[in-house]
């Protein structure tokens, strides 16, 4: 679980994460595969032992988002990326984009979500 002051900066990092995976498992003998899963809004901070936890609704609808991924790839809710610098960092990113609907475990209803993927995630071909 990471946390960001801004949405923008939380994609940003899921963007180069997934990015510097593909680079990694390039070089690897087994492919190394992260969920990630993005949403926004308010959480409770406690400071326990020196560091910081994070509570809330808004913790439990990430981690639920994060479980629809596949590996590789990153998942949000549709009202994440209505904020116009999302919407500009997806456009320049050269993703694969797929809307789905799903059941969120403990949320009520279906969630709209989409799922991101870079378009070409290998870095290198491994077939030679």
């Amino acid at each position: 679980m990471a946390v960001f002051h801004l949405p923008a900066d939380g994609l940003n990092a899921a963007l180069e994460i997934q990015r510097d995976i593909a680079a990694f498992n390039d070089n690897s003998k087994e492919d190394f595969m992260l969920r990630v899963g993005l949403f926004s809004g308010p959480a409770i901070a406690v400071n326990s032992n020196g560091r910081l936890d994070y509570f809330g609704r808004t913790v439990n609808i990430s981690a639920r988002i994060q479980a629809q991924g596949h590996g590789g790839d990153i998942v949000f809710g549709k009202e994440y990326v209505e904020q116009a610098q999302l919407k500009r960092l997806l456009k320049n990113a050269h993703l694969d984009c797929e809307r789905f609907s799903a059941k969120l475990k403990g949320i009520e209803g279906n969630m709209e979500l989409i799922r991101v993927k870079y378009k070409e995630l290998r870095v290198q071909d491994n077939a030679g």
